[in-house]
């Protein structure tokens, strides 16, 4: 994670450098990780809706089904909001 930690030191307070590290983090398996920085993201904009998508997709690879039912539903339904 070199890019998104160099990102971090030159903007510490970007939601897209959090939601980036939730998804490098998923990929790589390491799903405490991912919760914690999509909950970074959402700390900054609870209503970013891509962070639900991490948020949910970690969740679920640990077994946590109501907590990633949650973060799914949250995250269709501030897209469906959008539109």
């Amino acid at each position: 994670m070199g890019e998104i930690g160099r990102a971090r030191e030159l903007d510490p307070i970007t939601i897209e450098t959090s939601f980036a590290a939730a998804g490098i983090l998923y990929y790589a398996r390491r799903y405490d990780a991912a919760i914690a920085e999509a909950q970074k993201a959402l700390d900054m904009d609870p209503n970013f809706p891509l962070a639900y998508r991490f948020l949910g997709r970690a969740a679920l690879e640990k077994g946590s089904y109501e907590d990633a039912i949650a973060a799914f539903r949250r995250g269709t339904a501030l897209r469906s909001a959008r539109r």
